[in-house]
C-alpha cells in the first residue's frame, strides 16, 4: 500500500479468495462469529443470480433503501448507487454480471453482483443485504466466494468512496492489497 494517500477514496480493496472464503486466524474471529450465529439460526437458500431475479432484486433494493430512510441515513450518493443498480438488472447477463442472492422465507434478503476481471480475479460491484438479520452480509461474501470457480484467486472488492462506515467494513476483511488508480 505505498503511494500517496490524498486519493485513498478510489482505491480498490483486492482480498485473497481464501481469506474470504474460509476466514482463517484470530483477525476474522468477529466475522466468524457472525457467520457461525447465521448458519446456526436462520433457514436460508444461496443460489446464482439470474435474469428473472431482476425484479425481485430491484424490490430488495427498495427494502434497502427504506431501512436506510428509517434509520436517517438518507445519502445522494446511495440514491445513485441504488437507481444505476435497477437500471441494469433487466440486463444483467447480457452485460456480463452473475451473482448470487440469499433467500430467507422465499424472499430476497442479500444479493451481490460481480463481472469477471483478470483471468484468475472477478470484481464485486453490488453488496447489499437486509443489516437487521445477523451474519447476512457475511453470508452473502462468504457464499459467493465460495460458489467462485477454482481458479479465481482474487476478489477485488472496489473502492470505497471516502464513506467511513464502507471503509471500516472493508478494511475489516484484511485487504491483501489496496490498488491505487489514476
Amino acid at each position: 500500500c505505498s503511494g500517496r494517500l490524498d486519493n485513498r477514496e478510489s482505491w480498490d480493496y483486492i482480498y485473497e479468495r481464501s481469506d474470504l472464503e474460509f476466514l482463517k486466524g484470530r483477525k476474522y474471529s468477529k466475522k466468524r462469529n457472525h457467520l457461525n450465529y447465521f448458519y446456526e439460526n436462520v433457514d436460508f437458500v444461496y443460489e446464482p443470480v439470474r435474469q428473472e431475479d431482476a425484479q425481485e432484486l430491484s424490490l430488495a433494493l427498495d427494502d434497502f433503501s427504506r431501512r436506510k430512510a428509517e434509520k436517517g441515513v438518507e445519502d445522494e450518493l446511495v440514491r445513485e448507487e441504488i437507481d444505476t443498480i435497477k437500471k441494469i438488472l433487466p440486463e444483467i447477463e447480457a452485460i456480463g454480471f452473475f451473482g448470487g442472492l440469499i433467500r430467507i422465507d422465499g424472499e430476497v434478503k442479500a444479493f451481490t453482483l460481480a463481472y469477471p476481471h483478470t483471468q484468475n480475479s472477478v470484481e464485486v460491484t453490488v453488496e447489499k443485504a437486509d443489516d437487521s438479520v445477523r451474519g447476512l452480509y457475511q453470508a452473502i461474501n462468504r457464499e459467493f466466494v465460495a460458489s467462485l470457480p477454482p481458479e479465481i484467486l482474487y476478489i477485488n472488492r472496489e473502492e470505497d468512496m471516502g464513506i467511513d462506515g464502507l471503509r471500516q467494513a472493508k478494511m475489516s476483511y484484511h485487504p491483501h492489497t489496496l490498488q491505487e488508480l489514476y
